[in-house]
């Protein structure tokens, strides 16, 4: 499924990469938690749901990729850019969902 996703035709840059998973925004600058998940961790991204997810798949042994499109850049203005990029985020998303169901 991984490579199926990468081949999805998106107007922005469609990177595969390590997502980890916390229970709080994470912003960078200084910030001690943001410097562990990036630098010890390896982290490219961190999100809220996509552990959740993949514990479930995990469990009952069912394939699942996970497809997050990324609205910020950790700086703390996230609630700014959410509104605005939901409708690319949307279009992302069903554009990668869409190719992954053309090829199986």
């Amino acid at each position: 499924m991984k490579n199926m996703a990468l081949q999805s035709k998106i107007n922005n840059r469609l990177i595969e990469g390590r997502i980890l998973t916390g229970d709080q925004f994470i912003v960078r600058g200084g910030n001690i938690d943001y410097d562990y998940l990036t630098e010890e961790l390896k982290g490219d991204v961190a999100d809220m749901e996509g552990a959740a997810v993949g514990q479930v798949c995990a469990l009952n042994k069912i394939p699942f990729v996970l497809v997050r499109t990324i609205s910020d850049k950790a700086e703390g203005n996230a609630g700014e850019d959410f509104e605005s990029f939901l409708p690319v985020v949307a279009k992302n998303s069903y554009s990668v969902v869409k190719t992954i169901i053309q090829n199986i």
